[in-house]
Order: structure tokens, then C-alpha cells, then sequence
């Protein structure tokens, strides 16, 4: 198969907190599939109840609270079509490192094996260091140092997987 054929989805967790060795959970997860032409990119996005408390400093950066969590599903009823949606495909985040850490701790609780079994995994973050090496490649300095500006989204993570996506398809060395 031709590499530069194989899908590409922008992806971002939100969590509990900042460490899923001490028991924090994957509380949203949003996809957006990365393509020359962005027409109508295919998407997924759920809104997890995470089964416990959430760290004060992550509702101060995604907005949701327990109560906001309480009716939504947990992890193991959407492992299932997240594994569809991103199944073949190259997986785009910002840092990897930590969303990976995070995906398959849920997934090992949901009996399935690691997320790189699913899908080849890319590190943007990894990429920025090397191009930029000694400065901030956060987020946000990404955005700016690459002209990247989009309407506010419904969510955090929804918004930083379509940042994600867009800094890929315009300034990445490997994107298509």
C-alpha cells in the first residue's frame, strides 16, 4: 500500500487529570480525518463518564465536572466504534506520548490490546522539537507560528483535534 494512501485522523483525549498510572481516566476523545481537501472530513467524537473523580485543574482546561459525566457512556461502550473508526489508520497527536498512555490503560481495562495494534501512531509534537528544536512547541505557539486560526468548537477536545488537523495538513513535512 502506498503510505501517503493510508488515512490520516488528527486525534485528542481529555482526562481526569494528568496520570493514568495513579487511576486517571479518558473523559472525551475527538478524531478528525486529515485529507489535501477538507470538504466534510470524517469525524468521531465521544464524551465519556470516566467511573471517578475529576481533578480540579481538569475542569479549569475542558469544562466538564462529574455531574456533566454521570449519563454519558463509559470507555468499554464506545471502545468499539473509536477502535472502527481509527482501525488502519495513522494516528495524529500532539503528544503522543501522553494520549497513548492514557488509550491504553482504557483499553487494557476494556480487554483490548494496545492502541498501536489498531493503527500506526505519529507524534506532532516529536516532529515540532526536531524542525524547532529549543523552543516551545505547545499548542498554542503552534498555532501562531503556523498561522492556524479556527472558530471556537463545542468542546476542548473537538477543538484541539480540528487544530491538530489543520497544522498537519498545512505545515507538516510528511503531510500530504
Amino acid at each position: 500500500m502506498n503510505p501517503s494512501a493510508v488515512r490520516k485522523i488528527a486525534l485528542d483525549i481529555e482526562t481526569t487529570g494528568i496520570d493514568w498510572k495513579r487511576g486517571d481516566r479518558i473523559i472525551e476523545i475527538a478524531g478528525v480525518e486529515i485529507s489535501a481537501v477538507q470538504s466534510a472530513p470524517k469525524t468521531f467524537h465521544a464524551v465519556i463518564n470516566p467511573e471517578c473523580e475529576i481533578d480540579e485543574s481538569g475542569t479549569a482546561i475542558h469544562g466538564y465536572t462529574q455531574i456533566d459525566l454521570c449519563d454519558r457512556p463509559v470507555f468499554s461502550g464506545i471502545a468499539a466504534d473509536f477502535l472502527a473508526f481509527v482501525q488502519g489508520a495513522e494516528l495524529i497527536m500532539h503528544n503522543a506520548n501522553f494520549d497513548v498512555g492514557f488509550l491504553n490503560a482504557e483499553l487494557a481495562r476494556s480487554s483490548f490490546p494496545s492502541i498501536d495494534s489498531y493503527c500506526k501512531i505519529t507524534c506532532m509534537l516529536a516532529i515540532t522539537r526536531q524542525l524547532f528544536p529549543s523552543q516551545s512547541n505547545s499548542l498554542d505557539v503552534l498555532c501562531e507560528r503556523f498561522g492556524v486560526h479556527l472558530p471556537p468548537a463545542r468542546s476542548a477536545a473537538v477543538r484541539d483535534a480540528a487544530l491538530i488537523a489543520a497544522i498537519y495538513r498545512t505545515s507538516m513535512p510528511s503531510a500530504e
